[in-house]
């Protein structure tokens, strides 16, 4: 078993802690959002580094689309970077989480609605199970402190692509689109679209 959420590498690593996973669109009607002009200009720049590793992808091109997300939405939820989220030591889920969004605005994670996991190897797939283990961990988390949340979101980024997928029950759903910061409007919508779930509906719908 692993020792902790980088130790899931497989589907089968996940299946073995009660989860099924399915491949299915999650998104059939997105409405691109026009970015602030700032976070534009900011990843121009950016872009032009050397990105050569998960770190330096992370803060030059995700930490600033998931600040921007924050910043629009910041009475509804709270972004954490580098979070250490322990759950249950003996499956593994355990250790640091690269963003989680909770949806109480807190200076502590209270509610994680929302896991992001920095791809590795440039492949959003390969992250698939990482993200899977964090989101159940999330959902234990939830029911532990009185927020049993139905629905979990979750995704999967080298900074450039993102998958998307979300949690109910023990099923993970795998959308089968991949959305690519060329189109920023596009994948600022899709992450909208997941926090106006959270907007919109209550901790036991």
């Amino acid at each position: 078993m692993a020792t902790s959420y980088s130790g899931f590498t497989t589907i089968e690593s996940i299946k073995k802690l009660g989860l099924q996973v399915q491949r299915k669109g999650l998104f059939p009607e997105i409405q691109p959002i026009v970015p602030d002009a700032a976070l534009v200009s900011l990843l121009g720049k950016n872009r032009r580094l050397p990105l050569g590793n998960e770190k330096v992808k992370s803060e030059m091109l995700v930490a600033p689309i998931l600040s921007e997300m924050w910043s629009r939405n910041e009475a509804a939820c709270t972004l954490f970077s580098g979070y250490i989220l322990d759950v249950d030591a003996e499956q593994g889920l355990t250790g640091r989480c690269d963003f989680l969004f909770s949806a109480i605005n807190s200076v502590i994670v209270e509610a994680p609605i929302i896991a992001i996991v920095e791809a590795k190897n440039d492949n959003v797939d390969e992250a698939i199970p990482q993200c899977a283990a964090q989101l159940l961990a999330s959902q234990m988390f939830n029911e532990q402190n009185s927020h049993p949340t139905s629905v979990l979101y979750g995704a999967t980024t080298t900074g450039f692509e993102w998958l998307f997928m979300k949690l109910i029950g023990s099923v993970i759903t795998v959308d089968t689109d991949i959305y690519q910061l060329r189109n920023l409007p596009e994948l600022i919508g899709v992450l909208q679209y997941v926090i106006n779930y959270y907007k919109e509906h209550s901790f036991t719908h």
